[in-house]
């Protein structure tokens, strides 16, 4: 009768300290997005960004060559957010092509620059062909 008051206190004492130190143990929220893969249209975008980044840390403030290079910039960003939102605006991205054909054909870029920025211009061209596909 001891032994199996015994065995009784151990079993149940380990059975709530495992309930209790599993109580302990956070788990991170599901909330889906962390996991998922960036999209095309993301990939484009941040290349497109990071490109005018380096051109505009190359670039003397308050100029006219800066000041492009920003709007491209703002208007990439703004169509981004749109396409976030589950909002396709074709004219809000030719805008952002616009901007950045404008960066392209009039700042003082250099060469690797240059080619750098006209490959992001294909880029957002074939992105635009692309989602006008999809978008029909």
């Amino acid at each position: 009768m001891r032994t199996l008051l015994i065995r009784t206190l151990i079993g149940s004492s380990l059975l709530f300290g495992g309930v209790a130190a599993n109580a302990q143990y956070d788990r991170r929220p599901d909330y889906g997005w962390q996991d998922r893969e960036p999209t095309e249209h993301s990939r484009v975008l941040d290349r497109v960004r990071n490109d005018l980044n380096n051109a505009e840390a190359a670039t003397i403030p308050f100029t006219a060559d800066r000041s492009r290079i920003v709007a491209a910039r703002e208007s990439a960003n703004a169509f981004q957010r749109r396409l976030a939102d589950g909002d396709y605006d074709r004219d809000e991205l030719q805008n952002a092509i616009n901007q950045v054909a404008r960066v392209v054909d009039l700042n003082r870029l250099s060469d690797s620059m240059r080619s750098y920025l006209s490959d992001d211009l294909a880029g957002m061209q074939n992105l635009r062909d692309r989602l006008d596909r999809e978008w029909r």
